[in-house]
């Protein structure tokens, strides 16, 4: 199975590089690693491997396309959070497009961006209304689900840009039913500072969150981003921190 995926990944690899050659489409991949804590003498370290494509539709209609990988020294969380503090973590996953499949259409203007999409993900397991998965999960038991999403970035003033998320799962079984987030970036020049507030709406429960951060472009393919969030749910209340690095080739 192994070797199937290995040679579905680089067949994909070739296949979008021709294309860029051709038509002017764009492919990066991206390394991210995190290193994670609680702030109660516990750790972990995330890997992620990321695949971007993307192409124009018109002169400001962007189509993307991205696959992951994913790798990590423990699989429990560090807090009993329910949306996962982290964006990159995840059950360690194997590199293969049909895994993991995210579709957007992106909008900009005057330093502004706009991007609506849908996300699929197979092989996530059943879990009850909170999203936490079985214990035991049978290959009948996972399925595809989908989500639907929107974001904005729109400039307020010369460095200061306002941020708006939200999305909506069609399918309510379990899981987060309902997102949505906002909070603001101030950037000078190779520094961004930035904080972000969400709520998340489960079938039987709700979670707030909030985050504080800054990102540093170091040179231009690595970016250093520490992060302090505060979480509140139905469970307690929690603090997490991370200090993430970003690679792009």
């Amino acid at each position: 199975m192994k070797k199937k995926l290995s040679i579905r990944f680089y067949c994909l690899v070739i296949c979008l590089m021709y294309g860029r050659k051709v038509t002017g489409s764009e492919l990066d991949l991206t390394y991210t690693t995190e290193v994670q804590t609680n702030f109660r003498k516990e750790g972990k370290w995330v890997n992620l491997l990321r695949l971007d494509y993307s192409c124009l539709l018109g002169r400001n209609f962007r189509f993307s396309f991205s696959s992951i990988s994913i790798a990590e020294t423990r699989q429990d969380a560090l807090v009993d959070d329910m949306q996962g503090f982290s964006n990159i973590e995840e059950k360690n996953l194997p590199f293969a497009p049909a895994v993991l499949g995210l579709s957007s259409v992106n909008y900009r203007k005057n330093d502004s961006e706009y991007s609506m999409g849908a996300g699929i993900h197979r092989g996530m397991c059943v879990g009850d209304e909170t999203g936490v998965e079985e214990a035991v999960a049978s290959p009948q038991q996972k399925r595809m689900t989908c989500v639907l999403w929107a974001c904005a970035e729109q400039r307020v003033c010369r460095r200061g840009y306002a941020l708006l998320q939200g999305s909506v799962r069609p399918s309510v079984e379990g899981g987060c039913r309902n997102y949505a987030g906002a909070g603001g970036v101030v950037k000078y020049d190779k520094v961004s500072f930035g904080f972000f507030l969400d709520y998340a709406d489960y079938t039987t429960a709700h979670e707030w969150a909030g985050e504080v951060t800054c990102r540093w472009a170091c040179t231009s393919r690595m970016t250093v981003q520490p992060a302090i969030h505060i979480i509140r749910n139905s469970n307690g209340n929690y603090a997490a921190g991370l200090l993430r690095m970003y690679y792009v080739w």
